[in-house]
Order: C-alpha cells, then sequence, then structure tokens
C-alpha cells in the first residue's frame, strides 16, 4: 500500500519533468535563434561589383605575401569599401587594396563576406581620403613624398588645418608641417634623400621648410660649416636657425611699444595671421617672428638713423660699426657716413678707455650704450 506521502511526491516529480524539458526546448530555441540572427548579418558581395584601382607603388610580390600571410593567420583587417553611384560597379576600396587583390587574384576568391566575426568587407562611412590615410599611415609605410601629397589633397577638404589635425588625431603642428615639406627647395631635397647630414630627422626637415626658399641657401651653408649644427637636436637646432635666420619682434630693438606685428608677408606672418598652426607657441607675442630679411633691413636702417641723430645731438663724436666683413656703401642706408666693418674695431671695456658706438647691424643693431676704445683700425670694447 502507497503512502499518501510517497504518492504526493510522485506527482511532484510527474510535474517538474514536463518543465525541465520546456526549459531545454527554449534554450535551444534561443540558441537557434542567436544562430540564425547571426547568419542573417552575414552577406556576400561579388567581385565583380566592387571597384578597385591598383596601386602603382604595390608589386605582385607584396600581394603575393599578404595572400601567404591570411592563409597562415587569416585577414587582420577588413577590407574597407564604400558605396558608389556607378554603372558597373556598387562599392569602391577605400583602404586595403592589397588585401583586396590578394583574395581576389592570388586566392581566387568570386565573392566576398560583410559581416559576421570575421568580415573580409567592411562598409563604411566619411571621406575616402581620410579614412585611406589614417589606415595607411597605421598600418604601411609611406614614403614621407606620398605621405605629403596625401595630407595635400586632404588639406583642400577642409576649413582649417585644425580641423583636419582632429580628424586624423594628430597635433595641428605635425600636419601643418608634414604638408609645408613640399617648400623645401630642390637642394634640401636632394639633401634629405642622400642623407648627407647624418644626425637629421624629418623634424629638422620641418624647421628648415619653414623658411622661405630663398633663404634655405644660406641655411644649407650654415649648417655645412657648422658640426654644432648639424649634430644639434630638433628642439636646439630650431634655436639656432631661428637666431640665425629670423627675428623675434620682442627683440626688434624699435618695437619698444610692442605694436611691431612684422611685415606681414612672409610664411612666419602670414601663418601667425591666418591661424595655419606651422610655428609652435606661433600665438605667444614673446615667440612671434618675421623671416622677411628685407623688411627687417629697411626697418632697422631706419631706425638706426634715426637713433644716431639724436645721439649726436648729444656727443661730440659717435662712432658707427657693422659686423660685417665688407660694408657695402654705395648700397647701404649709411653710404653717407663712416662705418667701421668689423675688422676695423673689437671689444673692450670701459676701464681700459672704451668710447661709445652705434652698431648698425647684427643682432646687436640699433644698441648704443656699448663701450669701444678707438686706436689705429680699432675700436676696443
Amino acid at each position: 500500500m502507497v503512502s499518501s506521502n510517497s504518492q504526493n511526491r510522485n506527482e511532484v516529480h510527474r510535474k517538474k519533468v514536463p518543465f525541465a524539458k520546456e526549459e531545454t526546448e527554449l534554450k535551444n530555441n534561443q540558441k537557434e535563434g542567436a544562430q540564425m540572427s547571426k547568419n542573417q548579418n552575414t552577406s556576400f558581395v561579388a567581385i565583380k561589383t566592387i571597384k578597385c584601382e591598383f596601386d602603382r607603388n604595390t608589386t605582385t610580390e607584396e600581394i603575393q605575401e599578404r595572400a601567404e600571410s591570411i592563409k597562415s593567420v587569416g585577414l587582420i583587417h577588413s577590407v574597407k569599401i564604400q558605396p558608389i553611384e556607378d554603372k558597373t560597379f556598387k562599392y569602391k576600396v577605400v583602404a586595403g587594396r592589397k588585401s583586396f587583390f590578394a583574395l581576389t587574384t592570388i586566392l581566387d576568391k568570386t565573392k566576398l563576406v560583410i559581416g559576421g566575426e570575421s568580415p573580409e568587407l567592411t562598409v563604411i562611412d566619411g571621406d575616402a581620403d581620410l579614412i585611406a590615410f589614417a589606415e595607411n599611415h597605421e598600418r604601411v609605410n609611406l614614403t614621407l613624398w606620398e605621405e605629403v601629397e596625401k595630407l595635400e589633397k586632404l588639406r583642400n577638404k577642409f576649413k582649417t588645418i585644425g580641423d583636419l589635425a582632429n580628424a586624423l588625431g594628430k597635433k595641428p603642428l605635425w600636419v601643418a608641417r608634414r604638408i609645408n615639406l613640399s617648400n623645401l627647395t630642390d637642394e634640401w631635397k636632394d639633401i634629405m634623400k642622400n642623407n648627407e647630414f647624418n644626425g637629421f630627422s624629418i623634424g629638422h626637415y620641418e624647421i628648415i621648410a619653414t623658411y622661405p626658399q630663398e633663404m634655405q641657401n644660406s641655411i644649407s651653408q650654415y649648417c655645412a660649416n657648422y658640426d654644432e649644427v648639424q649634430n644639434a637636436s630638433i628642439k636646439k637646432f630650431d634655436k639656432l636657425i631661428k637666431k640665425r635666420f629670423s627675428a623675434k619682434l620682442v627683440n626688434l630693438p624699435w618695437n619698444r611699444d610692442g605694436q611691431e606685428q612684422g611685415c606681414g608677408t612672409c610664411q612666419a606672418c602670414l601663418d601667425r595671421i591666418n591661424n595655419g598652426f606651422l610655428f609652435e607657441n606661433m600665438n605667444d607675442p614673446k615667440e612671434a617672428v618675421c623671416m622677411n630679411n628685407n623688411y627687417l633691413t629697411k626697418k632697422n636702417d631706419e631706425y638706426v638713423i634715426e637713433e644716431a641723430e639724436k645721439i649726436r645731438q648729444q656727443e661730440k663724436k659717435i662712432y658707427l660699426v657693422s659686423t660685417s666683413w665688407d660694408f657695402d656703401e654705395e648700397n647701404n642706408a649709411f653710404s653717407s657716413e663712416e662705418v667701421l666693418t668689423s675688422c676695423q674695431w673689437c671689444r673692450k671695456t670701459k676701464k681700459d678707455g672704451g668710447v661709445k658706438a652705434f652698431m648698425v647691424d647684427g643682432a646687436e643693431a640699433g644698441k648704443y650704450l656699448l663701450k669701444f676704445c678707438s686706436s689705429f683700425f680699432c675700436l676696443i670694447l
């Protein structure tokens, strides 16, 4: 005889069996549904509907190597495509041309997968050139001039260098200086190509390219003559070149009121006016420079002549001195003045009998409180 408690337990057990079966069926349905959803997210595109222009810089050996890599470890980066309006093609390849040709010509695929866990194609939105540059810059060793060419093309698509830099995830200074490398003279391009200055990196050439081409030959001579310049770090090189071939507006002797804005036409001035990002700290008044030697020389001559007149009203004798070895009297603002060249004077202290002199050129132009001592063809400070 079966007890009532045992009968109740059997009834409970019988009730639990269909519930467990339903739970198992539900899990199976969910798994199948997930698999169906996953399959629905995967599709195929016939390669005959994809337009891909062959890169002239890509070799068949490189495509073969990419195909071997795909066979070995799979496709690491999917080919990026965009829809196009064309009678023949539905898509165009914007990044991953080498992989596309490896898949289609070496591995003989007639259609490629979109979606799923290992997509061979990815459809993307956005500027095709920008996407291609970002992909290639990250994964491919572009030559410097290929990089410059692509950046110049992209520059026309953005309002400012800052906008382009934000899109690329780069600093505006980096973008501006890379694009500006096209401003290098042929001489400097050859120097860079032949690696004539072993201590130079891309950063050194970017600095040189910021100067007008008519000044770059002088810079090359300066670099060739001084080992210190050739072996300088980028930061030190920038300081040395600035000191020799440009002038900080804040240091100009006639700019006592801080109103001097430069010539407004040289590369440094235009970059500052247009917010071009070519020069670091360009909006800092203490760092603003002008590279127009003709403009600076004219302004300096006007200032020196004016200051010399003021001194003459107070001094019986004022010496005008130059840093140049050979002073061109015919084509100089001081043609009517007696100006001592660098071989006719030297520095000495006031204690040794120095007299006042007024510098007409060089880094100390416009300074007249220096003490000089006169002797036969020599002024001593």
